[in-house]
């Protein structure tokens, strides 16, 4: 039997489960006008219809942002987290040093304490006006994951140091957040 991308179903009165071993994979996006901005905070704007946060060249910009870490993420599994970006204006060959530190707390947790530190140095030399997808490495590890937890990622560019050489702001669009499935929620 062929196997078809599966694009919906719709059951009535039936339970419906993932079969052994099955997998999806599944994205969350966050789009920029959902992060509350840090103490130093991007200004925010519109590129034609999509709103967005500008962190600027040479300070360190930062915005915040709480998702759940679902009850469906298949156990073992990491996080990926993908920015979308674009920047405006002269051809610029300069590279962008995205940094994010995250932290998984539930209940009876200490969500004080320092998060894991993940990035990325984008390539250099995009396009303007172009979107840039930029995927942060290492993925956010199952290992620092427990499902149902509150999931806060606080996400800034490093525009003070050296590597980071794009003169103007990079523009963020949404942030995608990558998990694999392998159930639909909790029996109920």
């Amino acid at each position: 039997m062929t196997r078809l991308n599966h694009t919906g179903c719709n059951f009535i009165d039936e339970n419906v489960r993932l079969g052994t071993g099955s997998a999806v994979e599944r994205h969350h996006i966050i789009g920029a006008a959902s992060w509350k901005k840090g103490a130093t905070a991007p200004t925010e704007g519109f590129h034609w219809n999509y709103p967005y946060l500008a962190f600027q060249n040479a300070r360190s910009d930062e915005a915040y942002y709480v998702i759940h870490v679902p009850h469906r993420r298949k156990a073992g599994t990491n996080v990926i987290l993908t920015l979308r970006w674009v920047y405006v204006g002269v051809p610029d060959a300069g590279k962008v040093l995205w940094k994010c530190d995250y932290k998984s707390s539930g209940c009876g947790d200490n969500p004080g304490f320092a998060g894991t530190p993940i990035s990325i140095l984008s390539a250099g030399g995009h396009t303007t006006a172009r979107i840039v997808c930029s995927t942060m490495a290492p993925e956010i590890l199952s290992a620092n994951l427990t499902e149902d937890d509150d999931l806060a990622l606080h996400i800034w560019r490093d525009g003070n140091d050296l590597t980071d050489t794009l003169l103007v702001e990079a523009r963020l669009l949404s942030v995608h957040v990558h998990f694999t499935m392998d159930k639909f929620g909790n029996d109920i």
